[in-house]
């Protein structure tokens, strides 16, 4: 007769993977965002070190490079419930991008979003950005300014239009930032579930160029402090309910 320590370590193994989400989940709520241009999944990458490492786009195309070396690193709050980030250290101009960029050059009606952990400190940084190497050249941006998360449009003569999330984010926490720009009408933010908008005197489209695309800096000069995990960018304003659906499905991941 088998005794009950024995059935145990036969089933436990299938109560585990049937109660744990996985990699594979989080993939899949990204690969499930509607019109996605671009996704990048930390744990799914760094293959060698230093300057060698290739994070790779997850639909394939969109694949960035590192700059001064982030390193890779695992978060887990709980048993087997862990995910990858990037550690970036403003100190050593860390961050990870691509030098030209064109298919990312939206103007109009589009979503974009990553997770992030500030610390030691809370410094003025690029989230995402394209156009991140000089403000002349910036389209569009999610950024942590004066201790706040915001998210900027530019027009084509360079006016900046921000909305500034009500959420007053906290060392070693992590936050899913998402943006969302429909053309003259909503430029929103999204700090977990909390939305914040602007809906007066917005452009119709985005400046557009071939400039940079960029997660953990802005302008060559505003480098994260801390983690970055999961990012995308759709080419569709997704809905208030999808966005916090994109939330609900990565929150377990990050402790939340």
């Amino acid at each position: 007769m088998i005794n009950r320590d024995e059935i145990w370590k036969i089933i436990e193994p299938l109560v585990i993977a049937a109660i744990t989400p996985r990699a594979a989940s989080l993939s899949a709520a990204l690969l499930d965002i509607p019109n996605l241009q671009a996704a990048w999944l930390p744990q799914a990458a760094y293959i060698g070190s230093g300057a060698t490492i290739i994070q790779p786009d997850i639909l394939a195309g969109h694949d960035l490079s590192p700059n001064n070396a982030p390193t890779l690193g695992v978060y887990q709050w709980s048993k087997g419930m862990e995910v990858g980030y990037w550690r970036l250290a403003t100190a050593s101009s860390q961050s990870l991008s691509r030098a030209s960029e064109t298919a990312l050059a939206l103007t109009a009606n589009f979503t974009w979003g990553s997770w992030f952990n500030a610390q030691p400190t809370m410094v003025n940084a690029g989230l995402m950005a394209k156009g991140a190497d000089a403000f002349a050249n910036r389209c569009w941006a999610t950024l942590i300014s004066g201790g706040a998360i915001r998210a900027d449009v530019y027009d084509g003569a360079g006016t900046q239009y921000p909305v500034t999330s009500t959420v007053t984010p906290s060392i070693s926490q992590w936050y899913f930032v998402q943006a969302r720009f429909i053309a003259s009408t909503e430029l929103s933010v999204f700090v977990n579930s909390t939305k914040t908008s602007l809906s007066t005197g917005l452009p119709a489209i985005t400046l557009t160029n071939a400039a940079e695309f960029a997660l953990g800096k802005l302008d060559n000069s505003f480098y994260m402090d801390g983690l970055l995990g999961a990012a995308y960018v759709s080419a569709s304003a997704l809905s208030d309910q999808s966005m916090l659906t994109i939330y609900h499905r990565m929150k377990a991941f990050y402790g939340l």
